[in-house]
C-alpha cells in the first residue's frame, strides 16, 4: 500500500551573505539553489557547481554568459523585478516547484540591510514555506505557534519577538516563560539556555524568532 503521508520537498537555498565555514552536505535536498551573487562565492570556494538545480537573480553580480561556462543555459533563470529583492524571487520559484522547506545559507552577514531585508522577507513568507536559517553561529527561524526543540541541553536559546509576542510559555529554559510576552519595542528574550534536552515552547499570539547556537552555553564567570 501506497503511503498517505504528505511528501515534503526540501531545498537548500545560498544566498551572497557571510557563508559558513562548512557548507551543508547537499545530498538530502531534493534541490540545490544559489542566487548569481553567491555563485561567484561557491566557485571560489571549489563547491562542486553540478549539483545545482538552478540560479536565479538579476544578475547584478555576475553575468549570465558567465554562468553559461558552468551550467546549461535552462539552470539560469533571470529574474529582473527590482521590486523583489533576490532572495523573495528564489523562494517563489521554489514554492511553486512544490518545495515546503527550505534552508538557506548566507542569509546574514555582510551589510546589515540585506540580513534585515531577508528576515522581513522570511516572516512575510512564513506560511507558505518552512525556513531555517544557518549561519557560523546558530540557527533560526520564525514561530507563531507551539515548538519543540530537541537535543538543545546546554545551547544558548534566544527568543526574539518579531515584532511581539504574547502569553509564551516554555519548559526546558533556564529561565522559564510562564505567560509573559515580548515586544520589540520594549524587550527581548536572548542569551537564555536550555537546562534540558527538549525545550517546549508556547506561544498564545504574535510571532517570535528563535536562535538556537551550535555551541554549549558559556556561564559568566561570578566575580
Amino acid at each position: 500500500l501506497e503511503s498517505c503521508a504528505e511528501v515534503r520537498r526540501t531545498a537548500l537555498l545560498i544566498l551572497n551573505g557571510e557563508l559558513t565555514a562548512e557548507l551543508p552536505e547537499t545530498n538530502g535536498f531534493d534541490l540545490v539553489v544559489c542566487t548569481d551573487g553567491s555563485f561567484l562565492q561557491l566557485l571560489r570556494r571549489g563547491f562542486d557547481i553540478s549539483v545545482m538545480s538552478f540560479v536565479c537573480g538579476d544578475f547584478d553580480s555576475v553575468a549570465p554568459e558567465v554562468l553559461c561556462r558552468y551550467l546549461p543555459a535552462e539552470k539560469i533563470l533571470v529574474t529582473p523585478d527590482q521590486d523583489y529583492n533576490d532572495f523573495q524571487k528564489a523562494l517563489d520559484i521554489l514554492i511553486a516547484k512544490g518545495v515546503s522547506v527550505v534552508t538557506v545559507v548566507g542569509g546574514g552577514g555582510g551589510e546589515m540591510d540585506h540580513f534585515l531585508a531577508n528576515l522581513t522577507v522570511a516572516y512575510r513568507s512564513r506560511t507558505r514555506v518552512s525556513l531555517v536559517f544557518l549561519d557560523e553561529h546558530s540557527r533560526y527561524f520564525f514561530i507563531d505557534q507551539s515548538e519543540i526543540l530537541s537535543g538543545v541541553k546546554g545551547k544558548m536559546i534566544s527568543l526574539q519577538p518579531f515584532p511581539c509576542a504574547e502569553n509564551i510559555y516554555t519548559d526546558g529554559l533556564h529561565w522559564e516563560w510562564q505567560g509573559g510576552g515580548l515586544d520589540i519595542r520594549n524587550n527581548s528574550g536572548t542569551r537564555n539556555f536550555a537546562e534540558k534536552d527538549t525545550v517546549k515552547i508556547e506561544l498564545g499570539a504574535g510571532t517570535l524568532l528563535v536562535f538556537i547556537s551550535h555551541k554549549p552555553y558559556i556561564k559568566p564567570e561570578q566575580h
